[in-house]
């Protein structure tokens, strides 16, 4: 029977962990600003809500709660898949071009390689338009949260021509 408790505690335990690790249950989404940071050049982005670690597909779904963030973001996608497609097609071309080129058959050779550039070129254009939208979902976003704060201080001017401070709440 104690052997029975403890491994039902044993795999809660388990279940439990990845959640209180993430700080983030899943279910709904965190609120605050999103920010991102890298360490070094060749790490992994590491994204945060507020002050949580969060996942891309939080992210994603806390700039899909706001209708304009939403659809700056829905135009990334619109030019981050093709030039997905294009980079591998691209880099395809340029390998199979470079190494026909090499082996010394010019004739598919010199227009795969100069094909595949050309490509490759075209597909890193795209990903920096979708780039540009990313970091405009992600503004419009973090406006969108700061607007909802909940008390602001503003220095205004009054009748008297003098200065004061104006608590919203």
């Amino acid at each position: 029977m104690r052997l029975s408790i403890y491994a039902v505690l044993l795999s809660l335990l388990m279940l439990a962990t990845p959640v209180l690790a993430d700080g983030y249950s899943g279910d709904q989404i965190p609120k605050g600003k999103i920010s991102h940071y890298r360490k070094k050049w060749n790490e992994k982005m590491q994204w945060y809500i507020g002050d949580l670690k969060v996942t891309p597909d939080v992210i994603a779904a806390a700039i899909e709660s706001n209708p304009e963030a939403a659809s700056e973001y829905s135009m990334a996608k619109v030019f981050y898949y093709p030039g997905t497609i294009l980079a591998g097609v691209g880099g395809a071309a340029l390998g199979w071009g470079i190494v026909a080129w090499l082996d010394g058959d010019k004739r598919i050779g010199k227009p795969l390689t100069f094909g595949g550039l050309g490509t490759a070129a075209i597909a890193i254009l795209l990903g920096h338009i979708s780039g540009n939208y990313s970091k405009s979902a992600i503004e419009i976003y973090n406006k969108s949260v700061d607007a909802k704060n909940s008390f602001s201080v503003q220095v205004l001017p009054t009748e008297q021509g003098g200065l004061g401070l104006a608590l919203a709440f």
